[in-house]
């Protein structure tokens, strides 16, 4: 039978956009052996027919099916039918067309017809990196939803960048919170998320400076990731040549907020705490499961995941060993995923899905990015380019010298990070104490303390920031609201030596007047540290 013949017997047509590379997708599998019952015919075609009430910007919005009698359906309903028709997928194009799976369908083809120019085709790894992105940071604020919150609905201090900002309380901080949440659905959903991404910076940097616990070292990261969108022109109006280059410019600059990030996490554990305490703890749900040598073995991992970690990143910046560097992260990330999972740790929920995204954050950008040399990577690609060089790959250096913020710094689990203990001097001082602190008292060796880092997880889900003035900041509002100042003191264990684990400790005791005053200070080994073995088991 001719081809004439054939295309006389086709009973439907279905009209589809043929600049759409998902449309184009969709018809090459549905109509492979061009055997089918459906003629399929594009808006770029000069033999398109199109019905009276049809016109062509309609079909460029969503695709259409016109049977033998003339009747048109568009949207999911045209795609479950085309399906049925050709025999493609026959169970789907059935249980499509039932009733509230159809109309539920509609929603879904509704949101995909609006990003079908990026899902596939040229564009869609800064797609798929936005998608990643908005998840990123979705996911986790349920889980940390206190975090975003004022003091009217916890007790843990807020730490405002200037003590002159008023608070802000409910329900403010509520309404702030929801337009966070609607903005980042906004960027997830829209094929032009840039006024939604501009809204949304603008909200969280602003409402950030009210607290600098919030400063955690994944939304600092997803903040200058998003301002690194905005240098892609979503509308592609200079056409697509010229946002092809913006795309990859654009993904250079965030190759180098994940280079830095993984050089300085993995340089930051080559101290005698990660080692030998910090690997230890993160192992002992394998390890005491393990018999002889298998443990040790494990155990001695400790010596060697910082050179993964730095190496891999290191790796990452040269076409002959980019290949090995991916490995070598995606490797990492599903390790930490193993420990802190429900298989090992069942710890700090809020990092599960930073390490999903960060494991598809690899893949995509150094995918795309498999041919650039070391040289796109250094200055010389815009302001935008140098700034985030500057504060991911050069100024988390001086950390070492305790001259820049241990989270700026990338320094989450590797345990040379500043930490705080509120020492309790007498048991009638917790009759005083706020309810929200009862559950993190504890009792080791006739001491009665509140880690606060226990703390922070009870009410946050996440760590405190970990900064000498934020810990002053949670004291003072401590020493303000109880009677019995003279029983409690904070002591705030400064980052310890990289080759002893010894640590210079500040003690601090509620002045008269409530605000906290310096009272001595000490150094301490590791074994008298918060975060021994011990200890940490316990938390």
């Amino acid at each position: 039978m001719s081809d004439h013949d054939r295309d006389n017997e086709k009973t439907s047509r279905v009209l589809f956009d043929g600049d759409c590379p998902m449309c184009r997708s969709f018809v090459a599998a549905v109509d492979k052996d061009k055997t089918g019952a459906v003629d399929f015919q594009s808006t770029q075609s000069e033999e398109i027919q199109l019905p009276g009430a049809v016109t062509k910007e309609s079909v460029e919005r969503s695709i259409h099916h016109i049977d033998s009698v003339g009747t048109v359906r568009t949207g999911a309903a045209a795609i479950f039918l085309t399906l049925q028709e050709n025999n493609k997928l026959p169970l789907l194009a059935m249980i499509g067309r039932l009733p509230v799976v159809a109309q539920i369908s509609e929603v879904f083809y509704w949101l995909i017809a609006l990003n079908r120019h990026f899902i596939f085709g040229p564009f869609k790894t800064i797609y798929w990196v936005k998608v990643a992105l908005a998840l990123g940071f979705i996911i986790p604020l349920p889980i940390t939803k206190n975090l975003w919150l004022g003091e009217t609905s916890r007790f843990y201090a807020t730490t405002p960048i200037l003590s002159a900002l008023p608070p802000i309380g409910f329900p403010f901080d509520h309404c702030i919170y929801y337009m966070m949440l609607v903005l980042l659905w906004a960027i997830l959903l829209l094929p032009n998320p840039r006024s939604s991404i501009i809204a949304f910076l603008f909200l969280v940097i602003g409402y950030s400076l009210w607290d600098q616990t919030r400063w955690m070292p994944y939304n600092y990261q997803f903040v200058w990731m998003f301002i690194a969108l905005l240098g892609f022109d979503w509308k592609r109006e200079n056409g697509e040549k010229h946002a092809l280059a913006q795309q990859r410019t654009v993904l250079l600059t965030l190759a180098v907020v994940l280079i830095g990030i993984w050089f300085w996490s993995g340089s930051h554990k080559i101290n005698y705490r990660y080692v030998f305490v910090g690997f230890p703890w993160m192992m002992h749900p394998f390890a005491e499961k393990l018999a002889e040598p298998l443990s040790s073995l494990l155990l001695s991992f400790g010596f060697f995941s910082f050179l993964l970690e730095s190496g891999g990143a290191f790796s990452l910046l040269f076409r002959r060993t980019r290949k090995i560097g991916m490995i070598v992260i995606v490797s990492m990330h599903f390790f930490i995923l193993l420990t802190f999972g429900p298989l090992g740790l069942s710890f700090n929920h809020s990092v599960w899905s930073w390490n999903v995204v960060m494991i598809a954050f690899c893949i995509m950008i150094f995918s795309y990015l498999s041919e650039a040399s070391f040289s796109d990577f250094i200055p010389g690609k815009g302001t935008l380019h140098r700034t985030i060089l500057l504060l991911f790959c050069f100024l988390p250096g001086l950390n070492f010298f305790g001259v820049y913020d241990d989270f700026l710094s990338h320094a989450l689990y590797s345990w040379t990070t500043i930490e705080a203990e509120i020492e309790l001097h007498s048991d009638t001082v917790e009759e005083e104490l706020p309810a929200e602190i009862l559950p993190s008292i504890e009792r080791l060796e006739n001491r009665s303390f509140v880690h606060v880092l226990r703390w922070s997880y009870s009410v946050f889900e996440s760590p405190p920031y970990h900064a000498h003035r934020v810990f002053v900041s949670v004291f003072d509002k401590l020493c303000h609201s109880i009677k019995s100042k003279e029983d409690i003191s904070l002591y705030v264990y400064g980052k310890p030596n990289w080759r002893t684990g010894k640590s210079l400790v500040d003690v601090y005791r509620c002045g008269a007047a409530g605000a906290p005053v310096r009272h001595s200070q000490t150094r301490m080994t590791v074994e008298q540290l918060i975060g021994t073995p011990e200890r940490d088991k316990k938390l």
